[in-house]
């Protein structure tokens, strides 16, 4: 390697080791590269939107890459049994854990 070949430049030095004149590889970089703009476009627009304090799961659900799935009869039925004691004995947050039990127990008839 001649003077004028060496370089500081990290990027290139990287890219001189492990990428060259290989066009596979240069295909691969060049796809990363469209990858990380794309992923820059949706940062930014999400933050110009206000969506950055949308939980991640719900953005998911909203986007389509999973299926949003309510809780089903025995999970609901199970945090409630757990929750209470008697229902003579029923707190507020009990209650309300009871009617949203009953609620969905109207959805399913």
């Amino acid at each position: 390697m001649t003077q004028k070949d060496k370089t500081s430049d990290a990027v290139q030095i990287l890219r001189n080791r492990y990428v060259k004149d290989d066009p596979d590889r240069t295909a691969s970089v060049e796809t990363e590269r469209v990858n990380a703009q794309v992923a820059r476009m949706i940062y930014d627009l999400r933050n110009d939107a206000g969506l950055t304090g949308i939980p991640e799961r719900r953005m998911l659900v909203l986007a389509g890459a999973v299926k949003d799935t309510p809780p089903t009869f025995s999970e609901r039925a199970s945090r409630f049994v757990a929750q209470s004691e008697s229902f003579a004995k029923l707190t507020k947050e009990e209650q309300m854990a009871l009617d949203d039990f009953v609620q969905f127990l109207k959805e399913d008839e």
